[in-house]
């Protein structure tokens, strides 16, 4: 399991709870203040255990990661990022695996015409990208500012 985007940690403690006890999830974060945050969260938290902080830019650490070995990748980081780390998400991930990308209506400014937010712009082309991947199954769900959950074919 895959997280890219830290912030506070609240995520990956949620996702860690849902791993069995000898599941591992890797978090991505390169903000050394977000790290600081969320590390001090793992250590009270029973989940700490199962989660692994990296602190340094995510496609670093992502290209580390062997082809085909992943079974969930989380993408909520920096938004002009997205299709990178899409792409990094599709190699990395095994047949059947998941991709939830948050944020994907960036507080609905995607919808208003033209789009002169640079994070708005990014997340469009992004949802465009992911609309055209025909190695993916794909569902955009109204819920919050938006989620995209893919599944890799």
């Amino acid at each position: 399991m895959i997280e890219i985007g830290t912030f506070t940690g609240y995520s990956a403690l949620v996702i860690a709870e849902a791993l069995p006890e000898d599941g591992k999830l890797i978090t991505c974060e390169s903000n050394t203040e977000y790290a600081e945050i969320a590390s001090r969260y793992f250590q009270k938290s029973p989940q700490g255990s199962k989660i692994d902080l990296e602190v340094r830019p995510a496609m670093e650490t992502l290209g580390g990661i062997a082809d085909h070995s992943v079974d969930f990748v989380f993408i909520d980081a920096d938004k002009p990022s997205y299709g990178r780390y899409f792409d990094e998400a599709m190699r990395i991930l095994r047949a059947g695996g998941l991709v939830f990308v948050d944020n994907v209506f960036w507080r609905y400014k995607i919808f208003k015409q033209p789009i002169t937010n640079e994070n708005a712009r990014a997340i469009a082309a992004f949802n465009e990208k992911v609309k055209n991947e025909e190695r993916a199954e794909k569902v955009m769900l109204s819920v919050r500012d938006g989620v995209y959950l893919i599944r890799k074919k």
